[in-house]
């Protein structure tokens, strides 16, 4: 004979039957909501920095100085890097990998116009379709700048579609503190009106140079004068006990600036007349 049901044994069926139904209702709400949400995602940050947009752009151009403001870097300070191309401009490469804080990726420089624009391409591992970005640069009276930071990505999917929800508050911040960090940075550099600079690249003889390092304040001219004049007095006298003609004008190789420190390297080019390759202390010959 067939048993018949309990009372108990009925509720718990109906609770069954209204929590599957509830499940596919929040399955349909979740898929056919995302085909309503946009299907890109965009972020804007602006700051107002002063010092001129050249100035500015000279650092942002160049994505080997990017983890000085990066808002990524100080989560991950021992996440690694590898840099692939020029220092600067379209092409320079970048990639990272680091802790769940960083992730991993590669960020590229696709374009820039001195002294107004650059846009890069982001590619997060694990995700879809790279990123966009772009970092907009515009005069905001004598000396200064207006930098706006934006991000645009397409959202493929409706999980996707659902997370660009969250992105103006996650990346917005992110953006608001990296432009505080270039504008601290920034600041922090002596103003250099770079507007009239024009530069030019031009193809030269190969020749081996003698060089020596050294470093000094960056906003002590004098005391970066006194320092170069000493070790362009050292490569001479290296060159003159070594047998070695030096040919063209003084040269001066940058290692690296920051806020207080400029470390450099004075460097004179060798004319072609073979003597003896001595020991200069740390310097070294350069083919």
């Amino acid at each position: 004979m067939p048993t018949l049901a309990t009372p108990a044994e009925d509720g718990a069926m109906k609770l069954l039957k209204i929590a599957l139904a509830a499940l596919v209702l929040l399955a349909l709400v979740f898929v056919l909501g995302a085909f309503l949400l946009p299907d890109r995602a965009g972020v804007a940050r602006s700051v107002v920095i002063e010092r001129a947009p050249a100035q500015v752009f000279a650092v942002v151009n160049d994505l080997s100085r990017f983890n000085e403001w990066s808002p990524w870097h100080p989560l991950d300070p021992d996440a690694s890097y590898r840099f692939e191309g020029p220092d600067s401009g379209p092409g320079a490469t970048m990639h990272w990998q680091g802790k769940a804080e960083v992730g991993a990726g590669t960020l590229r420089i696709v374009d820039s116009q001195a002294p107004s624009r650059v846009a890069t391409q982001v590619a997060f591992e694990g995700f879809g379709d790279p990123a966009d970005a772009l970092i907009l640069i515009e005069p905001a009276g004598a000396g200064a700048s207006t930098v706006t930071w934006q991000f645009d990505v397409g959202l493929s999917g409706p999980t996707a579609r659902w997370f660009g929800l969250l992105l103006p508050g996650s990346i917005g911040s992110d953006y608001d503190t990296g432009l505080a960090r270039l504008k601290a940075l920034l600041e922090a550099l002596p103003a250099v009106d770079l507007s009239a600079m024009t530069v030019e690249r031009e193809e030269v003889v190969a020749r081996d140079v003698i060089v020596l390092s050294g470093s000094a304040p960056v906003a002590d001219v004098d005391a970066v004068a006194v320092v170069l004049g000493e070790l362009y007095g050292e490569l001479l006298a290296f060159a003159a006990a070594s047998g070695l003609e030096i040919a063209g004008a003084p040269m001066t190789f940058t290692q690296s600036l920051d806020p207080e420190t400029w470390r450099f390297q004075a460097a004179r080019s060798e004319g072609g007349v073979e003597g003896k390759r001595g020991d200069l202390g740390g310097s070294r010959i350069i083919k």
